[in-house]
């Protein structure tokens, strides 16, 4: 639709002096044709029935970005302490690792004190090589 006419009541004298009031067209006027306000009006429906419809796809998309929000939080909290958990296993597996290894080192050393290399049996050295791999975690020679 084109820009509808405008128009403001002006008052006015005839030749008569008489004074009237009659319609003049203005490009500010307050008033327009009756036909022009119906199609203004209908426009105006149509354009808040759009406008409607947007903004409840638009609340729904906020509901269901927010319930999206509130899942992955619970997500985000619950890795957290799973990771929290680990850590402290990580740990616990850490000091009990270097435990076993300074026993395996001291006991390494014992048996130097005992293995004769004529018993038979392991040689020191054979002891030291198996236990160094095991620490490397290489399968036994």
């Amino acid at each position: 639709m084109s820009e509808p006419k405008r128009y403001d009541m002006m008052w006015d004298k005839n030749e008569d002096d008489y004074i009237f009031v009659s319609p003049s067209e203005q490009p500010r006027g307050r008033w327009v044709k009756w036909e022009d306000y119906a199609i203004l009006k209908a426009f105006s429906d149509e354009a808040q029935a759009h406008i409607d419809k947007e903004e409840r796809k638009s609340r729904e998309r906020l509901d269901m970005e927010q319930e999206e929000n509130t899942r992955i939080k619970a997500e985000v909290e619950r890795l957290d302490t799973l990771c929290k958990q680990l850590m402290t296993q990580h740990s616990d597996i850490s000091c009990e690792n270097i435990m076993l290894r300074k026993n395996g080192d001291a006991m390494t050393e014992v048996l130097l004190k005992y293995i004769e290399p004529t018993d038979g049996y392991l040689t020191y050295l054979d002891c030291r090589a198996n236990w160094t791999a095991a620490k490397e975690g290489k399968p036994n020679a």
